[in-house]
């Protein structure tokens, strides 16, 4: 059973045969620095993915880091995604659901193999019918299939030593460079706007829609799963 296209993320990427000049202009020793930061990260990325369920970083053609993810129950976590609402109207009528999965991530370097247990739980929906109605005032595109009032929150459960504080935010899968105060990785529907996750500053007199939006997703669907692994 494959799973619906609705609600993906696409990666666009510019394949040359040459480099081009921004390429040549670029220093090949921060692109090195750079991939390495992404490979330590990606593992988290595939807690909230969809579909992708394995990826892999080289230098060339030597191996940096592989991860793969292993669901406990995969069709569980299928029908789950696959009963997403297509549009934000057609889940704006109170319901919720949640969902919680254990995934396997197995990471190999060239010098070690590292097996993690993490907990996972997402969660659809308004917490009250005060943040439903909040949800369809801030909707930032009518109609638009994309976001939901989804969120998903992941933390290690082994190894058992204690995971690093500053768990970061992913939007839709993709890591942002925002940080929280806690060893939990999020995940959300948000807004996205001018390359930058927008959230309202506080004591911010007139957030636009996306920060709006944001800043429910954050209080809503993402706190009741982070609410959901402490209980």
């Amino acid at each position: 059973q494959k799973l619906p296209l609705r609600h993906s993320t696409v990666f666009r990427l510019a394949l040359r045969t040459t480099r081009s000049d921004l390429g040549l202009k670029s220093d090949m020793s921060v692109l090195r620095k750079d991939l390495h930061k992404i490979s330590t990260l990606a593992d988290k990325m595939l807690l909230f993915a969809k579909n992708l369920r394995h990826i892999e970083f080289y230098d060339g053609p030597a191996l940096i880091a592989a991860h793969e993810a292993v669901c406990e129950e995969p069709q569980k976590r299928t029908c789950f995604f696959c009963s997403l609402p297509a549009t934000l109207q057609a889940c704006l009528g109170g319901q919720q659901c949640s969902y919680l999965s254990k995934e396997v991530v197995t990471t190999k370097m060239p010098d070690s193999t590292l097996i993690a247990e993490w907990a996972v739980v997402h969660h659809l929906g308004a917490v009250d019918d005060t943040m439903n109605a909040s949800f369809s005032e801030t909707c930032v595109q009518p109609g638009d299939v994309h976001l939901l009032p989804y969120g998903a929150a992941a933390v290690r459960i082994k190894p058992v030593e204690e995971e690093p504080r500053g768990g970061q935010l992913c939007c839709r899968g993709i890591v942002t460079s925002r940080c929280g105060n806690t060893c939990a990785w999020l995940n959300g529907a948000f807004a996205w706007s001018a390359r930058e996750l927008p959230l309202p500053a506080e004591g911010q007199s007139a957030p636009s829609k996306e920060q709006q939006w944001n800043r429910l997703l954050l209080e809503g669907p993402m706190a009741e799963s982070m609410r959901s692994l402490v209980l």
